[in-house]
């Protein structure tokens, strides 16, 4: 479409935007409200009728309803691309109407006449013809039809590089538009603009004016709504988006609204068209059925074959080749019939797919070819044109026909790449011209083939050679891996050896250990029992006290070997779980309390922690470690003296502490204390007739906990044990926060 139209439009969307919406709604249009008998005749404005409704507020229509039928052949050949048909159709409609004499039927005859030729290219015809009927108009004094054929002139004039004829034409456009009084006038014009803009390929612009209408209809005329639904729904369709024509086509037929039978054919086969483009195939067989139903009542054999056509597609979809072929036979001869060459194309693809389907594929090249031989003008049916040249290189490709494959390739591509930018006629003739020209360097392209085999060859021939090296490599690399591998495995080996002879140390250090710890009560026991035995021993109840002592000795010794034994080697378990401390912490108290007293010690328990303080961890092993510190301590604090226990608990930490007068520990011992088996000289240690098993098991304990235990000497002239232990489970996140906090 020209400047001069977008020009007109945006005047028209100000005018309108300047109307206050008050104008009653059956004043707006007189004629938008056919009755039963002549609905099948003119088309709605929002729907697919090009030119808008004849008439002023007034009833002033076609006289007679052969010319009403003919107007919406007229207007149904034009909205399907099918021009030549919609002239001839014309032609017979101004001949009828000059025989009755009908001034306004002659003029609108001559409107659709000669936007026809417009559309095929005949300029000079179509201007004759249009000034015609722009007397008429002037006579009839109907300036909105007098308007929209100002638009189309200044088209014309602009297409015959006439700029200050297309010009003039377009002031007296601009002057009727100031003649318009009523916005139902105005929207009558921008329908017909719309349609305009839908005749010339220019979607997104009839969108935007569709999209005006329909905001329009919904306040003022609810008759002309689902007209404009489907207008909108086929402009989306257009555009090649059939999800938002489906939104628009299901809303048309709606219960809401009512559709004349002739505009729910149009409004059924685009919903079939739009469900098989999303590949629904129920939905568009159910709508495919409707349609046809109506047609079966009504005289439109395009439309019927058309219906054909979509079961044709949709057979095609489905595999069932033979049903395919069948519904295209019947669309070709109705079309055939009436020499509708654009859907004819439309239907020779379809048969062509189904012979590419049966891998038929002599006869899908014949029918193919067969179709680039139609003159085909119109943008809708250069897609045909298309998808015939991209069939084409499909098939040359299962043939193994690679040059002729990639010529029709080209070609397709090229044209395809021209339709993207084609807006105007001129556009699409340029196109055309190139096309013909890359078919007609049919011969280079040849030659260009022979080289790019030749240069294939040689890439081959390289491409061998490098995959012989790549091979190589590969290989070196498999040998690398597996030298690493086979010193992995080595390395491993060693370790596994290491750890094992280590283990084996640990076990030999361990039995001796044991052997020495239990040598001397054995052989106490021996010695004692000889002497009773002998009846040598005079004090027997003191014998008999030492064996016991010995027994209990031996019987404690082996606990501690075995707990020692499981803690070191692993298989020890804790069982954790949340407990209260403060529970614990007071039995510990009260049991330990009682002991010093009865051995003339003094116990001071601190216990700083609230009632609700709780950890997770294993009760019954912590019980452990501290009930054997405790009583180590009261054992080994010589009377009078004092054992003090303090608690502390702080954030997420339990600090404990336990600690005794003398005698303490030498420096050398104090080291050494929660080594296995370790007994020291002096100190606490001269007294000690415990196994020295006791405190690396409390030590191993707290660790299974992620807790530390260390001892240190104390200011009451004893020992001092330090045991901190976490409230909850560390992480690597709490640790983190721990140090950082520390840190700041």
């Amino acid at each position: 479409m020209n400047a001069w139209c977008k020009r007109l439009s945006c005047a028209l969307l100000i005018v309108v935007s300047l109307f206050p919406f008050s104008i009653s709604a059956k004043h707006i249009n007189n004629i938008e409200h056919p009755n039963s008998d002549s609905s099948i005749g003119l088309l709605s404005l929002a729907s697919f009728s090009y030119l808008p409704r004849v008439g002023k507020p007034t009833q002033q229509t076609l006289s007679i309803p052969e010319l009403e039928h003919l107007s919406v052949k007229i207007n149904i050949a034009f909205q399907l691309n099918e021009t030549e048909e919609g002239i001839l159709l014309a032609t017979e409609m101004l001949a009828l109407a000059n025989k009755t004499g009908d001034l306004l039927a002659v003029a609108q005859g001559q409107s659709l006449l000669a936007h026809g030729l417009n559309l095929i290219g005949q300029y000079h015809s179509s201007l004759q013809v249009f000034n015609q009927a722009a007397e008429k108009y002037r006579q009839l004094a109907l300036p909105e039809h007098l308007l929209v054929t100002q638009v189309q002139l200044a088209s014309v004039y602009q297409a015959l590089d006439k700029s200050h004829l297309a010009q003039q034409a377009m002031q007296q456009a601009y002057g009727l538009l100031a003649e318009l009084t009523d916005e139902a006038s105005l929207h009558r014009v921008i329908a017909f603009l719309t349609s305009m803009y839908q005749q010339r390929g220019d979607l997104d612009t009839a969108l935007e004016y569709a999209v005006e209408l329909l905001a329009y209809y919904r306040q003022h005329n609810e008759d002309l709504i689902a007209g404009s639904l489907a207008q909108i729904g086929i402009l989306y369709f257009q555009s090649m988006q059939p999800e938002k024509a489906l939104f628009y086509l299901l809303e048309a037929t709606s219960s809401q609204y009512e559709l004349a039978d002739n505009l729910k054919v149009s409004v059924y086969l685009f919903l079939a068209k739009s469900y098989l483009e999303l590949n629904q195939l129920s939905s568009a067989k159910h709508y495919a059925r409707l349609s046809e139903h109506l047609l079966q009542q009504q005289d439109f054999p395009e439309l019927l074959a058309l219906s054909q056509l979509v079961y044709g597609n949709i057979a095609n979809r489905e595999g069932d080749f033979v049903l395919a072929l069948s519904y295209f036979e019947q669309a070709q001869a109705m079309l055939e019939r009436i020499a509708a060459k654009g859907h004819l194309a439309q239907v020779k693809l379809g048969i062509a797919t189904t012979y590419y389907g049966q891998k038929n594929f002599s006869k899908a090249i014949s029918m193919a070819q067969d179709i680039l031989q139609l003159d085909l003008t119109h943008s809708n049916h250069e897609r045909v044109k298309l998808n015939a040249y991209q069939l084409l290189s499909d098939v040359y490709a299962q043939q193994k026909d690679f040059e002729q494959s990639l010529v029709n390739y080209r070609i397709f591509h090229y044209l395809a790449n021209a339709q993207h930018y084609a807006h105007a006629p001129a556009t699409r003739t340029i196109a055309q011209v190139q096309a013909d020209v890359i078919s007609n360097e049919f011969k280079l392209a040849l030659l260009t083939k022979k080289h790019e085999l030749r240069q294939t060859i040689h890439a081959n021939f390289q491409w061998q050679r490098n995959l012989v090296l790549i091979s190589l490599l590969i290989l070196a690399i498999a040998g690398i891996v597996a030298f690493f591998s086979h010193t992995k495995r080595k390395q491993l080996a060693d370790l596994e050896n290491r750890l094992l002879a280590d283990t084996l140390a640990r076990k030999k250090a361990l039995m001796a250990e044991v052997f020495h710890d239990l040598r001397t009560p054995l052989s106490v026991l021996k010695l004692k029992l000889e002497c009773l035995e002998d009846d040598v021993e005079e004090n027997k109840e003191q014998a008999y006290e030492l064996l016991h002592n010995r027994v209990a000795y031996i019987n404690e010794l082996l606990a501690d070997l075995y707990q020692l034994a499981q803690v070191n080697t692993d298989v020890a378990s804790i069982n954790k779980r949340t407990f209260l401390l403060l529970p614990m912490f007071n039995d510990l108290n009260q049991q330990f309390k009682a002991l010093a007293i009865a051995k003339g010690l003094s116990f001071e328990p601190n216990l700083h922690l609230a009632a609700g303080a709780s950890m997770y961890g294993d009760a019954l092993r912590l019980e452990q470690v501290l009930s054997n510190l405790l009583q180590n301590s009261i054992h080994y604090t010589d009377a009078p003296g004092l054992v003090a226990f303090n608690v502390t608990v702080r954030s997420s930490r339990c600090n404990i502490v336990i600690r005794d007068s003398s005698p303490g520990v030498s420096a050398d011992d104090l080291g050494q204390l929660f080594d296995r088996a370790y007994r020291g000289d002096s100190g606490k240690s001269r007294q000690q007739t415990g196994s020295g098993l006791g405190l690396a098991i409390c030590k191993k304990y707290v660790e299974m906990h992620q807790g530390t235990m260390q001892a240190q000497h104390c200011e009451l002239g004893g020992l001092q044990i330090n045991i901190e232990l976490p409230l909850k489970p560390l992480t690597g996140a709490r640790i983190a926060a721990e140090l950082m906090g520390e840190a700041s």
